[in-house]
């Protein structure tokens, strides 16, 4: 939201759409198919938001929804819609735990680490158990 496309002609082929919208500074990557025109010279594109910046795995999240102008679009009867198809799925959250055995039976584990934790941040939760000597690497 709050971010708005160069002009966009209504018969636009789907490259154009698609660079228009990759502009755009909350979208990341987009496929556009666009459909053969209808009678009266209206097109369908369909718009797939690939990867969205900030959302982890790629191709997760939810982009805000598409508002359509028609302030530039003309002639008898002409409008325009958007509409979602389907919701993408949650990006990746949570938390999680490493372990490993001490002795071949007991699994020793760290606490909780959350699911953005950077190379630094494992390393000294590693290092921070009581039965690991020494430094962790963590690449």
């Amino acid at each position: 939201r709050g971010h708005t496309t160069e002009a966009i002609d209504f018969n636009a082929p789907d490259t154009q759409i698609k660079t228009r919208l990759e502009a755009l500074p909350n979208v990341g990557t987009v496929d556009v198919i666009r459909s053969t025109p209808d009678a009266q010279l209206g097109y369908i594109w369909t718009i797939t938001f690939v990867s969205n910046p900030g959302a982890f795995p790629a191709g997760t999240g939810n982009v805000a929804g598409l508002e359509a102008s028609t302030a530039l679009l003309s002639g008898t009867n002409a409008s325009i819609a958007t509409e979602t198809l389907q919701d993408g799925v949650d990006a990746l959250d949570g938390s999680f735990q490493l372990g490993f055995t001490t002795n071949g039976s007991s699994y020793l584990y760290t606490e909780d680490i959350p699911h953005n934790a950077g190379t630094s941040e494992v390393e000294s939760t590693l290092e921070n158990l009581d039965s690991v000597v020494g430094h962790v690497t963590v690449s």
